[in-house]
């Protein structure tokens, strides 16, 4: 009952405490609305018609200019089919009478290309060599040339292109064809004119061709013969088109605009950038956007106009939000006015929703819990969907960090059901501070990533141990944390982690019980055989007492005695390890050093447990160059080999046993090797274990000590001890003693 209430609240109660004030402020907020978008509209379209009316006024000034220019070379074309031969003077003087370089702003000159085939050019350039060496380039192999033969104004600039044949270049080439085959005005794309030195800008030229004959010529080859040259004029793109619209005024208007030698665009046909001082405002925003296109001779060009930031009058977004915040305001007032006669009571149900939910979450984390997931699983489906839509514990391993895969997840993202702590691996850095002792996360609102839009993280801790981390996250977008969330997150937490304490002790206290009763069962098993063993071998020697002769009882009573001497041997290394054992448990295994040979000392135990070996089958082998000196205790490593023997000899009864000793710089090493049953991948760390085996106890006697302890002494010399096994095939038991070793 109490999570259906509080999940009504979570997602109805604003409703039911502002029935009053929502109709009102609903009301306001619309006409406010309604009021800022159409006054945005207005004001928008009014904005984009001046930015329509600008961009028609530049297109047309661009259009007007070109088609002056164009007029130019057509009166140019009249002075040449008027007069059957211009010369030089007369050139410039219809240069200089029609006021070229003020009228004419932009165009770098005006001028001629001669048709001349390859026969004539020598004889050109001797005619004109009077004329600053007037040549014919680039000599480039055709039946015909057009070099530059007159261009005015003379300047230096425009000397450096004189004799310049055009047909040489494809572009220009291309264009003039064009002029031949139409007899009208032919326009290039984008070229670098001659004339260009440092700092060159994107041209291109305008050819118009003077026929001898009257047009139409029917044929190429008729043209060709009627042809005498071509009227033309190069043009710096950004020279011409910046006198057309004039940078003062169009900094006023706030407009951008690109030309395109051509009908599409692209880097590689911009021929003219107005505002190109100012390239990174090319990837900034604009508010109005408008493409049309000039037409240049036989061409057609395309121009984009775009506002420069700026250009829209900041009343189009200023006056509807104005409108909007007033509308605001007012419902805002309406809503507070309405909320303060019932939060009093909304407080007070919240606070007792709070305490219940407290009470209830208790109840799950400290009932009769045996381990720690059905914990994790019985806390989540008490916060969800009471205080989460998601919620998790995410544990944590030795070292601080967080296990995702082991943790538990319930709730409910965008319609799914949410299982898998993978959902909260986005908040991972968050969660691995939190379990590293970093102060809770509290995100009440606005997150708005991976699905999450509120999240709170704490700690599980108890007595100083942290255990994992509880998060809780909201992922519907009505719902938000309060500070008074965070709190009893907060308290819920500190419960749970003393539960979880509880849960591992718990655990703990079986698995020792469990641990005990398994050891108490393998002791007296280990124990009760060789004490059966004496036993026999007493009613034996008893029988013998009253039967048989002297030296039948003498005989008898020496075999009897090794008997007894072997299982008290084995008795005493029973006790002995389990002394052993409890002396490593509480941390007082003691060293007595001193300088041994090793080698000498691997031979005296094999010498000790050759009874055993023959007993087992077990054919021995031992290989060592020479003694293997080092401080070690004498006593423990010989526990150390004899264990290491012992566990050969137990699985592997029947096969051959190799021992080897070694000195290396600064180390010494042992290796007991067996062919016998091998050890499993999975089981070879865990045979150093107290109380562990590789198989049943079942089948193979001990108390599971013999390694541990070999382990832990071999630990406790700075060295270690590894295993190399396969299985079916034997294992290897490497042994490595660190000391300053010397073999002699």
């Amino acid at each position: 009952m109490i999570a259906g209430r509080m999940r009504l609240r979570a997602h109805f109660s604003e409703l039911s405490a502002n029935a009053r004030a929502a109709l009102i402020s609903a009301m306001t907020l619309g006409l406010a609305g309604v009021s800022a978008f159409q006054s945005h509209r207005y004001l928008e379209s009014d904005s984009f018609q001046s930015f329509e009316y600008e961009t028609f006024r530049l297109q047309k000034e661009i259009q007007s200019r070109l088609d002056v220019n164009l007029n130019l070379l057509l009166l140019t074309q009249g002075l040449f089919l008027a007069s059957r031969e211009v010369t030089r003077e007369e050139f410039a003087r219809f240069v200089e009478a029609i006021e070229f370089s003020r009228q004419y702003a932009g165009i770098l000159g005006l001028g001629f290309a001669l048709k001349v085939d390859a026969h004539g050019i020598a004889a050109l350039e001797r005619g004109e060599a009077r004329y600053r060496r007037f040549r014919v380039w680039p000599r480039s192999p055709g039946g015909v040339a057009f070099p530059i033969y007159f261009l005015q104004p003379a300047n230096e600039m425009n000397l450096r292109a004189m004799g310049y044949d055009m047909y040489s270049d494809p572009e220009r080439r291309n264009a003039m064809d064009r002029a031949i085959d139409t007899g009208r005005p032919a326009t290039t794309a984008l070229v670098t004119l001659v004339q260009e030195r440092e700092e060159p800008q994107p041209g291109f030229l305008i050819y118009v061709p003077v026929f001898r004959e009257r047009w139409p010529l029917s044929s190429r080859a008729e043209r060709l013969r009627s042809l005498m040259g071509f009227v033309y004029s190069p043009y710096r793109s950004y020279d011409l088109f910046d006198s057309i619209v004039g940078s003062d005024r169009h900094e006023r208007s706030r407009i951008d605009f690109k030309i395109f030698a051509g009908p599409d665009r692209g880097p590689e046909l911009l021929i003219y950038h107005h505002d190109r001082k100012n390239r990174e405002r090319e990837a900034s925003r604009f508010d109005y956007f408008h493409a049309t296109s000039v037409q240049v001779a036989d061409a057609r060009w395309r121009v984009e106009f775009r506002s420069l930031p700026g250009y829209r009058p900041i009343w189009v977004l200023s006056i509807p939000l104005a409108i909007l915040f007033a509308g605001a305001v007012i419902a805002a007032f309406t809503w507070r006015t309405v909320l303060g006669m019932g939060r009093r009571t909304e407080v007070e149900r919240a606070a007792k929703d709070r305490l219940q939910l407290l009470y209830d979450s208790s109840k799950k984390v400290f009932g009769p819990i045996e381990n720690a997931p059905d914990l994790y699983g019985n806390l989540v489906k008490a916060l969800v969907p009471v205080l989460a839509d998601v919620a998790g514990i995410i544990p944590a391993d030795e070292d601080g960090n967080p296990r995702f895969e082991l943790g538990t997840v319930q709730g409910r993202a965008e319609g799914h059901a949410v299982t898998d702590a993978a959902f909260f691996r986005p908040q991972a850095e968050l969660i691995s501070s939190i379990i590293r002792g970093g102060a809770p996360v509290f995100i009440p609102e606005g997150m708005n990533g991976d699905g999450i839009r509120a999240f709170i993280c704490v700690g599980l801790q108890s007595r100083g141990r942290l255990f994992g981390a509880l998060a809780l996250a909201i992922t519907e977008p009505r719902r938000r944390y309060r500070s008074e969330d965070r709190e009893l997150v907060m308290e819920i937490a500190k419960r749970a982690g003393v539960a979880i304490e509880n849960t591992f002790l718990f655990q703990s206290a079986q698995e020792a019980v469990e641990v005990r009763d398994n050891f108490i069962s393998i002791a007296s098993h280990e124990l009760k055989t060789p004490l059966t063993t004496l036993a026999l071998q007493n009613q034996i020697a008893r029988r013998y007492v009253s039967n048989g002769s002297v030296e039948a009882r003498l005989e008898h009573y020496e075999r009897i005695m090794g008997v007894y001497e072997g299982q008290v041997r084995r008795l005493v290394r029973l006790v002995e390890d389990m002394l052993d054992a409890t002396r490593l448990k509480i941390g007082k295994l003691e060293l007595s050093r001193e300088e041994i040979d090793l080698a000498d000392l691997a031979r005296e135990v094999m010498d000790r447990l050759s009874n055993e070996f023959r007993a087992a089958g077990c054919e021995t082998s031992f290989r060592a160059k020479g003694p293997v000196r080092g401080t070690w205790d004498r006593f423990r490593l010989d526990q150390v080999v004899t264990n290491l023997l012992t566990n050969a000899i137990k699985y592997g009864a029947g096969k051959p046993i190799e021992v080897s000793v070694e000195a290396r710089p600064r180390s010494a090493i042992l290796k007991v090797s067996d062919q016998g049953i091998g050890i499993a991948p999975e089981n070879r760390e865990r045979v150093f274990e107290r109380y562990e085996r590789a198989i049943s106890s079942r089948n193979i006697s001990g108390l599971g000590l013999g390694l541990y302890i070999a382990r832990e002494i071999v630990e406790a010399h700075g060295g270690k001890v590894r295993l190399e096994s396969e299985e079916g095939k034997g294992s290897t038991f490497i042994v490595e003693l660190p000391s300053d070793v010397t073999a002699r």
